[in-house]
Formats: C-alpha cells, sequence, structure tokens
C-alpha cells in the first residue's frame, strides 16, 4: 500500500502515557478527592505495569533463544531485572540491600494487594465535612498506603518518583548504558530495539510537562534519547 508505514510497537509508549497523564489530572482533581484518588490509582496503576513491561523489554534485547526466554518469563520482575544486569554486567547482580531495590519489594506488595482483593478488616471514621476515611497502614519505606481504595495524588507521586528513580539508576548508573541505548530498548519501533537515535521520539507526556517532573524530582533522563531537559521545548 501507497504510504504505508510499519512499526513495531511494544505497548510501552502509551503505558508510559497513560501513567503520567492519570498522575497529572489527579494532580488537577487535587480539590475533589473521589476525582483525585480515581486518578491516582489509575495512575499507580498504569506505573507498576510500567515497570513490568520494562523488565520485558530489556529481557526482549537479549534475544534469547525461545526455550531460555519462556523460562524467563516466568521470572518475577526483580528477578528479570537482576537477570539482564547479571548478563550485561559481567556476573554482577543486583544489590538486594539497596534502598531502591528494597522500594521495589514494596512495589510487588502494592500490586499483589491490587490483584489479590482477600477481606480485611478496615476501621472508617467520618471527617468534620461529613465524609468517611478509612485508617490503613503504610509501607514503610514509600510511605504509599498498603489499601489501593485510598490511594490519593502524594502516594501516586511516590510511586512515580520509585519506579522512575529505579529505571534511571538501574539503566544509566548499574548497567552502564547511554540515554540512547535506554531509551531505544523501551521503545524503539523497530524489529528489534534499536540504538540508532533517530529510531524514536521523547514521548509526548515528557516534552509537554518537563517542568511538573522536576518540579516534583521525578527523573526521566532514561527515556530522553539524546536531548537533556534543557534541550526540550519550553
Amino acid at each position: 500500500m501507497a504510504g504505508e508505514i510499519i512499526t513495531h510497537e511494544r505497548n510501552i509508549a502509551f503505558i508510559l502515557e497513560d501513567a503520567f497523564g492519570f498522575l497529572f489530572k489527579a494532580n488537577e482533581a487535587i480539590d475533589d478527592l473521589d476525582d483525585q484518588q480515581m486518578f491516582s490509582r489509575s495512575s499507580i496503576t498504569f506505573t507498576l505495569l510500567l515497570l513490568e513491561a520494562s523488565a520485558n523489554a530489556l529481557l526482549d534485547s537479549l534475544a534469547l533463544e525461545r526455550s531460555a526466554a519462556n523460562d524467563m518469563d516466568r521470572l518475577s520482575i526483580l528477578a528479570k531485572f537482576d537477570f539482564f544486569k547479571r548478563i550485561t554486567c559481567k556476573g554482577v547482580g543486583l544489590n538486594r540491600g539497596d534502598r531502591r531495590v528494597q522500594e521495589l519489594n514494596e512495589l510487588k506488595k502494592l500490586r499483589d494487594r491490587l490483584v489479590h482483593p482477600k477481606r480485611r478488616l478496615t476501621s472508617w471514621s467520618e471527617t468534620s465535612s461529613g465524609g468517611m476515611v478509612s485508617e490503613t497502614e503504610k509501607v514503610p519505606l514509600l510511605s504509599v498506603s498498603s489499601d489501593p481504595w485510598v490511594w490519593d495524588f502524594s502516594d501516586a507521586l511516590a510511586v512515580a518518583r520509585a519506579v522512575h528513580g529505579f529505571l534511571n539508576d538501574f539503566l544509566l548508573v548499574q548497567c552502564e548504558l547511554s540515554s540512547i541505548q535506554s531509551a531505544a530498548i523501551l521503545y524503539s519501533e523497530g524489529d528489534t530495539p534499536s540504538f540508532d537515535e533517530n529510531d524514536f521520539g521523547i514521548p509526548a507526556m515528557v516534552l509537554l510537562n518537563k517542568h511538573g517532573f522536576r518540579e516534583w524530582n521525578i527523573s526521566v533522563d532514561y527515556l530522553l534519547g539524546r536531548y537533556s531537559y534543557e534541550d526540550l521545548p519550553a
């Protein structure tokens, strides 16, 4: 077909867009608790999906044989990152005592609470405005509520900082990839992840909200390819 363009979509682009989009929606709904919590839950859900999708994209870039790839697919998210690092860093795996890795363990607990809706006793109290709020525990490092029902903007922001902070550190520092390499692996549109700096574009949500990322201390350097924050359009 004349003018037809073929790309190889890997889902990460829209997962990233939705995670950021719902985060900004949650911030805009700061005066409407119901909407704020709905957008926050959506942002956290997509941010957790981004972490898992990124781990899978890294394994895909190794071009493993089918049987090995199937075995790797059954690993936990943390084990997938560990395997990728051992392959690319001469056998050196993740430091399980590192705070960022421990935060990933807390994120797994949050994800499990979301997808395994087991019953639990919940204490509710009435607010001065007549609404009802529940008292919930928080995971210690991230200080995020363990109950998805009450996730708000502060929880979504904490999860975003943790996930993007881990990916930034893991890809650029621990694995010593360039931002071009890390961005290409995650959202290249080629048949196999390409390190060609022209093979991908900066996610629109990063372009549109770069000042918000800096204000909220969310580092997305690993997504910027050959650019820096200063190079991005105002």
